[in-house]
Order: structure tokens, then sequence, then C-alpha cells
């Protein structure tokens, strides 16, 4: 048996930057105005903040055209 790495279930919003090309910086402007992938704030004020994988693919889905 060989050993797999693990698919995780949450990522940093810099992995979503390297998944998708958008920048940090625009990821961070698209949470405050509300749009973009949905993410995760672990934490009540200053939490850190994740996207869950299949948010972001899902959210990848939903641009897709033609």
């Amino acid at each position: 048996m060989s050993a797999t790495t693990p698919i995780p279930l949450s990522v940093k919003p810099r992995t979503v930057a390297e998944m998708t090309g958008i920048s940090e910086k625009t990821l961070a402007n698209w949470r405050s105005l509300g749009v973009g992938p949905k993410f995760v704030r672990l934490g009540k004020v200053h939490g850190r903040i994740v996207y869950r994988v299949a948010d972001v693919e899902a959210w990848l889905d939903a641009q897709v055209e033609g």
C-alpha cells in the first residue's frame, strides 16, 4: 500500500491566490465586499481566514462561461 497525501479541507488565502491567479489583496477586498469564494473566519474578531477547498471549487465552477 502506498502513502498518499491527504487533500486538505481548508486552505489559506495564499493558497487560493496560487490556485486561482487572483492576488491575496483582491481576495481580501472581495471578502470585505461580500463577493468571491466563501470563506471561514476562525475566531471572533481577528481570526485566521481560511477557504474550504469545496467552496473555492464551487465558486470556480460558477465562473465558467460558454
